[in-house]
């Protein structure tokens, strides 16, 4: 995601300019840099802390991150990156760093997918002998994955020490809170345990694991759903790791105890790069013993939700189903780059995210998609199989005074939310929560002026409901309530300011809103405490925010769209190339691009959709629509932010290529209900396409058939 506190040729320390990012993460931003001191370039990590912090605990924060660079730049050792200079700068910490020309193993496996066992065992031997020089120094990395494996000729070094700790100590986070990646953390990480060597070499083996397999150990579409397998499965045993899969099981093992230590590994590890020297060797830790019969699915956890004033709430029976990755729409909540949840906070959801869905279904008549077979048949619309009159198929239906003006998919994919406006300036905007499986009304919010525009929380727990008054409601999906409320506007009359974009931080802790009368909101759930901020500039508006609240972007007449940080509340910069202003922007679920059409086109004419990169923003590609009805078009991206949605003329959806900016997909139903929303689900599966006329179509996108129109109340 773009973490941007700095622009491009900006001066640190009077000594270090800033040329180019070449890295980002979920603590920071990585520049390239010129040293003018000492004529060199080098990098240079900006470390920018959670926007919703108070001042006190950004100080303290700032001081430890200053702390942890401190010890990192203590360890000399060719496998682990030099750490020339750390220096705070406008209130936040910069390490500047030597400059490696390379690649990461995780862009390595972006192309070639899986490595041969003897590369892994010589990348594994490598990062190996790093990590046990920090060790030996009394430092624990605890976010070893390959993002943070650099690979230069045939040098490899470990990189991102960024939350490293010494052995002993538990996390920076608040407790009940975990650091690291969920893909790659140890059982004894997502618990908030101490530090210790071990955890390392979890990660360690998840990482080879990756790179043998081309996936890590524990996949799912959001950390809630890989945590939980973490904590309740065993891994797949890894196929194509040859003479490295006794390694790698015992580097799995749950227990640290049962874990193969550094110096079984490095013995295994040389044994596989030299087969004919191998001596007899002390065996590695056993594998758990197989079972005689496939185990019987653990049991599901209580589900024990907190309100978002922290009091907790009755507790609630989950559904013994089984584990779905979690879902992701442009409208929702985004995956972040960093965990912070540990076993306490998994508990809570865990009955949320047990459970079965599967879409499938013949198409529609008279929808048509660009190739793939149909699914397999539904079992039948909630609503009955009469339908409507006027020959509508059974299974769709299109009537109605409301429009569906947003759509967003709740976090594990079960629940697909639908807010609903009334063609007219005021009225009570209705929320559907729908089953996504078998498209039935699961409850109705309803109380917000319209239009209405939701975001649910990262847990899944909680769906915020923003208006056209400048008022966000916090609804309890558990308790099926109002439990929290909030205003975000400076003006006393804010009967017009709709909020036009709403995100969670990754954490859930803080709810960021937009308003489209310039102004954005800062709202602390924990402690709902609130800060609004406003944007000068005559109608100034504010429309979408960066995955975890990081940057928003603002639209004013004269000096057209640009890029706030939303921390520091400074602008970034503006968007080159639109000569009036943006419509529907919206960023990346990976944060790096931010795609808007420009409001300059009319009814049944061309219209264009613009690519910007959101770290320089620089415009990277431009799509040309054949023709549209509104005068904006409505955006999503896919959850691997590969693919975007656009709609275009009568209720067509274009599905572009991000990459080659090429048209490859074409959905249509046939029909003229215009599209007022769009929403991916986690899994990529799925796009939910809403109508003016009050319906929502479910599109399967692996066949870009219909698999059904769904009809709000």
């Amino acid at each position: 995601m773009p973490i941007m506190g700095e622009a491009a040729g900006s001066s640190v320390n009077d000594r270090y300019r800033l040329l180019e990012v070449i890295g980002q993460g979920s603590m920071g931003t990585v520049w390239r840099a010129h040293d003018e001191t000492l004529d060199r370039e080098v990098a240079v990590k900006e470390v920018l802390l959670p926007p919703e912090m108070d001042d006190q605990e950004r100080a303290e924060l700032s001081a430890l991150a200053m702390d942890e660079a401190r010890s990192t730049a203590r360890l000399r050792h060719p496998g682990i990156i030099t750490i020339f200079d750390v220096i705070e700068h406008d209130g936040a910490p910069m390490i500047v760093m030597e400059l490696i020309e390379g690649r990461s193993l995780a862009e390595i496996l972006r192309e070639e997918v899986r490595l041969l066992p003897e590369r892994v065992a010589e990348i594994g031997a490598a990062v190996l002998a790093a990590l046990r020089e920090a060790h030996a120094a009394g430092i624990v990395h605890r976010d070893l994955k390959p993002a943070n494996v650099l690979i230069s000729d045939r040098r490899v070094i470990v990189t991102d020490f960024g939350i490293a700790r010494r052995i002993g100590e538990t996390t920076i986070a608040e407790p009940g809170e975990m650091s690291g990646t969920p893909a790659f953390v140890s059982p004894e990480q997502a618990q908030n345990a101490a530090a210790s060597p071990a955890a390392d070499l979890w990660s360690l083996g998840a990482t080879l694991y990756n790179a043998l397999e081309g996936h890590p150990p524990y996949q799912g579409g959001d950390y809630a759903t890989v945590l939980l397998a973490l904590l309740t499965q065993e891994p797949e045993p890894p196929r194509s790791a040859g003479p490295l899969t006794p390694l790698i099981v015992s580097l799995l093992q749950k227990d640290p105890a049962r874990r193969a230590t550094a110096e079984d590994a490095a013995a295994a590890l040389d044994r596989a790069l030299n087969p004919e020297e191998t001596p007899a060797a002390r065996p590695l830790p056993p594998a758990p013993a197989a079972p005689a019969a496939p185990p019987s699915p653990p049991p599901v956890p209580r589900k024990v939700t907190v309100s978002a004033a922290g009091r907790p709430e009755r507790p609630a029976r989950a559904a013994p189903t089984a584990a779905r990755p979690a879902a992701r729409s442009g409208a929702g909540t985004r995956p972040s780059g960093r965990a912070a949840l540990g076993l306490l906070a998994l508990v809570p959801v865990v009955g949320a995210l047990v459970y079965a869905c599967n879409a499938g279904g013949a198409p529609v008549s008279g929808a048509t998609g660009t190739g793939g077979l149909p699914g397999s048949a539904p079992a039948g619309p909630p609503w009955g199989t009469a339908g409507p009159p006027g020959g509508v198929p059974s299974a769709s239906y299109a009537a109605g005074s409301k429009e569906v003006g947003s759509l967003a998919f709740s976090p594990d994919g079960k629940i697909l939310a639908v807010g609903e406006v009334k063609p007219r300036a005021v009225s009570d905007g209705t929320v559907e929560l729908l089953d996504r499986t078998t498209h039935r009304l699961l409850m109705t919010f309803t109380g917000m002026d319209d239009p209405v525009t939701l975001a649910f929380s990262p847990d899944g727990r909680s769906l915020a409901v923003g208006g056209a008054d400048g008022k966000v409601g916090l609804w309890s999906i558990a308790r099926r309530k109002q439990i929290a409320t909030a205003r975000f506007s400076l003006r006393r009359d804010s009967s017009i300011d709709n909020v036009e974009a709403l995100e969670f931080s990754h954490d859930g802790r803080t709810l960021f809103s937009a308003t489209d009368n310039g102004q954005y909101g800062i709202w602390r759930l924990d402690s709902e405490k609130q800060t609004v901020r406003s944007i000068s500039g005559d109608d100034a508006e504010c429309v979408d925010f960066s995955p975890g609240g990081t940057s928003v972007v603002c639209d004013t007449i004269g000096s057209g769209p640009g890029l706030w940080n939303v921390a520091r509340h400074r602008k970034l910069g503006d968007l080159p190339g639109v000569s009036d202003g943006v419509a529907e922007p919206v960023f990346s679920p990976d944060g790096k691009t931010l795609a808007a059409s420009e409001e300059t086109f009319t009814g049944n004419a061309p219209g264009t959709v613009d690519l910007w990169d959101a770290a320089t923003r620089n415009k990277v590609g431009t799509f040309t629509l054949p023709s549209i009805q509104t005068d904006s078009v409505t955006l999503g991206f896919s959850p691997d932010s590969k693919t975007l949605a656009t709609s275009a003329s009568g209720s067509a959806v274009l599905l572009w290529d991000v990459a080659t900016q090429r048209q490859v997909a074409t959905l249509d139903p046939g029909d003229s209900d215009l599209v007022g929303a769009l929403a991916f689900s986690g899994d990529g599966r799925l796009l939910a396409v809403g109508g003016l006329h009050r319906t929502v179509d479910l599109w399967d996108l692996r066949t870009h058939r219909l698999v059904t129109r769904v009809p709000t109340r």
